[in-house]
């Protein structure tokens, strides 16, 4: 309705002026329409300081999504009044340049555009131009003068299906639309210039600011990078400059506060011991992140030391630097953790994708409580090094996004060899984000274990027990009841390795660091109790006084021992009932964590009480792209997406 408004509009005034020759042609209903309002319409440009050119582009006077192209129909007209042309547009030329060469573009140019002399004495400081050329059709006033107007909106008029549609109310349209968006569906749009990477962040800054922040915001967010539009603005750049982009080009993700990043962020697991904590160098997931063009938008708030502080007193998602983080779905009910506010964030649309970590959980629990996917990766799938840990043998990290596509994308991108990280020396194989769209039930082959601890709501049970009905209809070979005996426990091996691996990491910190071994963060906190001891620090304390940080103990090589075994036993399990993963009504926070094999959690409905149902899977080791095509499967076959009302 808006859109035959606005055409009525203008063929009314084309008419009165006796332009008829130009309403056929315009109310073509294979015509598709942009708009775009900007205040120079024949020339785009950056120029480097100057807060007026800023303020223009936030507020989306620079053509941000209309971007026009040769032979695009544009009609040229004041925000609130007249037509004030008709052209098309003759060529479109870039220019990434210094003022010393402005002239020579002038002289060459200077026709076509329109453009005063005076314009030029006053840009100086022009780095960058896209230079309009146009032909005029119909002009109600003349050209120069409509050109010169203060304020006007451009209607882009191009065959249907060139372009996207693009709503006339662009802001009202991004701020529902894009936070959710896919990745493909953003840098789908970055190309089209329908959105920028800069307006991008600005909308996820906006919805942290709304919803996250203040006593009744959710506390996903623990910091935000000071660097985040400036980045923005170079992609932004780059892509303008027809430069190869990478595989998360554009896309804002968010970065646990257990990963180092070597910028103007913090890295400190949410601990008050850690708190002026900045990392020497970026952990080996953020360089492949900034080498595939992803936005390191902030860091998210976690279960402080990734839970390990207490042994149950802390609430999951409560950390003595980020407060509680809370489940956005349901405010009381636990947002899981101990990567909470990775999780949080990605269902409440604060960013496009995050980085969580799991030693026993941390990934695939969050996820399930909040709707999400999560893909806890085989042990030495995802480089380690940079990431303030728990156990060198259990710690792993990995995506929580939206979408099954989605977390096999950053899977893609984070994955493969880190030469500071041992465990990815013998990585066999690289996983394909391709798998998602491969996704098929017809012939797979599915074991159901139902651990005797599980306890699920019966609705929870009820939609897993329509899945499976669903999953044989569509050709699944499901095999209920496995049988496997969990006589292991992480804790014996992670009590042993955690002052080992956090002395290490506290080694590697900045020189005048005054805290250097687990010690010094015991300390710390005991001299800040109000603040850094709300719950305790049971689990610290007592590896300090009964661990010796050489890993000698009889009990950990015994466990260490039968760790292999378990992994032996679980192979065999696969190859006893001939599957090819293994499906749980709730996330297993045992078996995948020990042996490090890949699991993944997927939504799968939603409560009465509004909390979403979640399913688990698990595969063999590096079988990350079996879990993907069956999770994609089930995703399409299910249709469920989620998202909290805020």
């Amino acid at each position: 309705m808006v859109y035959d408004d606005l055409l009525d509009n203008i063929a009314e005034q084309l008419s009165a002026a006796g332009h008829t020759e130009l309403l056929e042609k315009i109310r073509n209903p294979e015509v598709c329409i942009h708009l775009a309002l900007c205040r120079e319409p024949y020339i785009q440009y950056m120029i480097s300081g100057k807060k007026t050119i800023e303020s223009r582009i936030t507020k989306n006077k620079c053509m941000p999504y209309g971007k026009v192209e040769k032979g695009d129909l544009v009609i040229l007209k004041q925000t609130s009044g007249p037509v004030l042309a008709v052209f098309s547009v003759a060529e479109v030329n870039s220019f990434d340049t210094r003022y010393s060469s402005l002239p020579e573009i002038r002289h060459t140019y200077q026709k076509q555009l329109c453009i005063h002399d005076d314009w030029w004495e006053n840009k100086k400081d022009a780095r960058y131009a896209a230079l309009i050329g146009i032909r005029e059709i119909a002009a109600l006033q003349p050209i120069r003068l409509a050109l010169e107007k203060n304020r006007q909106s451009w209607i882009i008029l191009r065959e249907r299906g060139e372009k996207p549609k693009v709503p006339l109310n662009i802001a009202e349209e991004a701020a529902s639309f894009y936070p959710y968006a896919g990745i493909d569906q953003l840098q789908e749009a970055f190309k089209a210039g329908k959105l920028t990477v800069k307006e991008l962040v600005l909308l996820y800054l906006n919805r942290i600011a709304k919803f996250d922040c203040g006593d009744n915001g959710l506390k996903a967010v623990l910091e935000i990078n000071p660097d985040a539009l400036f980045l923005a603005e170079a992609l932004d750049r780059k892509l303008a400059r027809g430069e190869q982009t990478g595989a998360l080009f554009g896309i804002p993700v968010l970065i646990k506060d257990n990963i180092n990043t070597s910028d103007r962020m913090h890295t400190r697991a949410g601990s008050f011991a850690l708190k002026d904590n900045y990392a020497p160098t970026d952990a080996a997931i953020v360089k492949k992140l900034r080498e595939a063009d992803a936005i390191l938008l902030g860091k998210a708030n976690m279960t402080e030391f990734a839970n390990f502080m207490t042994d149950g007193e802390m609430p999951d998602g409560y950390s003595a630097c980020g407060g509680q983080v809370i489940n956005p779905y349901v405010r009381d009910k636990t947002p899981g953790g101990s990567s909470s506010g990775s999780a949080v964030a990605v269902a409440a649309g604060f960013c496009t994708a995050a980085i969580g970590t799991e030693t026993c959980g941390s990934i695939v629990s969050p996820s399930g409580q909040n709707g999400i996917v999560g893909i806890k990766p085989t042990m030495g799938l995802v480089g380690r090094s940079g990431i303030i840990p728990i156990s060198s043998t259990l710690d792993t990290a990995g995506p929580m996004a939206r979408t099954v596509r989605d977390a096999a994308i950053v899977l893609d991108v984070i994955s493969g060899e880190d030469p500071d990280d041992p465990a990815t020396f013998l990585q066999p194989v690289t996983v394909s984000a391709d798998a998602a769209a491969e996704g098929s039930l017809a012939g797979l082959k599915i074991g159901i274990y139902r651990p005797g601890t599980t306890a699920c709501q019966e609705m929870h049970r009820a939609r897993f027990a329509f899945l499976c009905k669903k999953m044989r209809e569509e050709g699944a070979i499901l095999t209920d009841n496995l049988e496997f005996h969990e006589d292991f426990n992480v804790w014996h091996i992670t009590k042993y390795e955690f002052k080992s691996a956090m002395n290490y990491y506290l080694s590697k910190c900045h020189a005048d660091t005054n805290i250097r071994t687990l010690s010094d963060i015991i300390a710390c906190h005991e001299a800040y109790p109000d603040i850094a001891l709300r719950y305790g620090q049971r689990n610290l304390t007592e590896i300090e006084a009964h661990t010796g940080g050489n890993l000698t103990e009889p009990e950990y090589l015994r466990m260490l021992i039968r760790r292999d075994e378990v992994i032996q036993s679980f192979d065999a399990l696969f190859a006893k009932y001939d599957i090819d993963i293994i499906m749980c009504e709730t996330y297993n926070n045992t078996i995948a964590p020990f042996t490090g094999f890949p699991s993944l959690i997927l939504p799968i409905g939603q409560r009465e009480d509004k909390l979403p149902i979640d399913c688990y899977f698990m595969a063999r080791r590096f079988q990350e792209k079996t879990l993907i095509k069956a999770a994609a499967a089930i995703e399409k076959l299910l249709g469920v997406t989620l998202r909290p009302v805020l």
